[in-house]
């Protein structure tokens, strides 16, 4: 029997699940609220079809379908978990992607970066995380003022998109981050409400810079032994150490998904919780 997935969600990082679990020989469903149909999708994408979410539970029981993966705007993902608990659906089949919700229980969150092929014995202890990127140019098909990245009712803000940072920050240090921020900036959203875009923090004696709207757009992960680069040019006082460079190639990001729905696929997915956003007034 050809396996099943459930997408709730049609924007890039949905469209992008259901390219690699279609390679995996899936037949993948979208769920979406604001379109009617697969022709409205602006990214690439292999869904089999778009349909109301009790729809297929009326078609199928759920047990037909073996993954579901919540993709929709950060906001809706803790509604959409308990809706498919609701409908009888085992939550191990349940796939939520980056940031969660806030809960103290360990839910199957897909942080791909932790299933990068470089994370190795001899790195060192982490000294820097640094995400700065221009989030208003990423490709959409709705300005970016209106996407939920920018929304603070939607799930959006500079903590959790740059969420990464912190999951990554969370295993190397063994505890949910306590950032002792030093500077920090926030704007109008559409909606009138107070979001953070940038933000400067330590902890556990880890420099933290992440920003939504930066001008020269900047990645970098430092430990004591090696660099891994996203993107951008690296600081002079960073080049002048001499450390091993990694360099974060497409191929590596695709790998790192392929690599992450191999381990859920042969049920080896390393579980998250995102209880330190309750920390934080995103």
């Amino acid at each position: 029997m050809i396996p099943k997935a459930i997408i709730l969600g049609s924007g890039s990082i949905a469209c992008r699940h259901s390219r690699i679990l279609s390679d995996f020989g899936f037949d993948v469903f979208c769920v979406s609220k604001r379109l009617v149909s697969l022709a409205e999708i602006y990214h690439p994408h292999q869904f089999e079809a778009l349909i109301e979410l009790e729809e297929f539970v009326r078609r199928y029981p759920v047990d037909h379908y073996d993954v579901f993966v919540l993709a929709g705007n950060t906001s809706d993902r803790e509604r959409d978990w308990y809706r498919l608990i609701q409908l009888g659906v085992d939550e191990n089949k349940i796939f939520c992607e980056k940031p969660g919700f806030v809960t103290s229980r360990q839910l199957n969150l897909l942080y791909n970066l932790e299933y990068l092929p470089v994370f190795h014995e001899g790195l060192g202890r982490l000294l820097t995380l640094v995400h700065c990127a221009n989030a208003s140019l990423w490709k959409s098909d709705r300005h970016w003022s209106d996407r939920y990245v920018f929304q603070r009712r939607l799930g959006g803000g500079v903590l959790p998109t740059h969420s990464h940072e912190l999951i990554h920050l969370h295993r190397t240090t063994g505890s949910p981050p306590e950032l002792k921020v030093l500077s920090s900036k926030s704007m109008r959203d559409v909606n009138g409400e107070n979001i953070h875009t940038r933000i400067e923090a330590v902890a556990e004696h880890v420099s933290i810079e992440l920003d939504l709207l930066e001008e020269t757009p900047l990645r970098y992960w430092e430990w004591e032994n090696a660099i891994l680069h996203f993107y951008g040019e690296l600081p002079s006082a960073v080049r002048i150490k001499k450390k091993k460079v990694i360099g974060v190639t497409q191929g590596l990001i695709d790998f790192s998904y392929q690599n992450m729905w191999t381990e859920i696929i042969s049920n080896r997915v390393l579980k998250f919780s995102d209880q330190w956003l309750v920390n934080y007034d995103c």
